[in-house]
């Protein structure tokens, strides 16, 4: 922004509640940048959670899985949204704060690695086709033979 007074105002607007400890933009001034075509950090949350729920829902996606849960904020956005969330989260400090956020959320999986998100696929897949089975369900395939 330039330095004449209504750019000042301007940032000084972006930047309302900004903390001093912080190096990160406001939310308002991220997507401020990025719909201005500033792509000079990744897109704001609210960019990105409304694309991923537009796109959910014009594929009628009902599993969303995300690598990556960082705080939570995508994974819980679109927690209502679909039937599962799968999330994976590498770094031990953000896996035993996502553990802790999605406790009590029976729709959020976690898993702290790939091969712990693996092992939890084959136990699901091992649980539902013993229902299905037990329930004598019709087995459905995808694709042709």
């Amino acid at each position: 922004m330039g330095n004449s007074r209504a750019d000042r105002i301007g940032s000084w607007a972006l930047n309302v509640g900004k903390s001093g400890k912080s190096l990160e933009p406001t939310r308002r001034a991220a997507a401020n940048s990025w719909f201005q075509g500033r792509y000079l950090q990744s897109p704001p949350a609210i960019a990105k959670q409304r694309h991923l729920l537009r796109t959910a829902k014009q594929r009628k996606h009902t599993i969303f899985v995300e690598a990556g849960t960082y705080k939570g904020q995508t994974t819980a956005f679109m927690a209502p949204h679909v039937d599962h969330v799968y999330s994976v989260e590498l770094h031990d400090g953000l896996y035993a704060e996502a553990v802790k956020r999605f406790a009590d959320d029976g729709l959020v999986a976690t898993a702290s690695s790939p091969t712990e998100f693996a092992a939890f696929v084959r136990d699901e897949i091992a649980e539902w086709s013993k229902l299905v089975q037990e329930m004598k369900l019709p087995v459905v395939t995808l694709g042709s033979k």
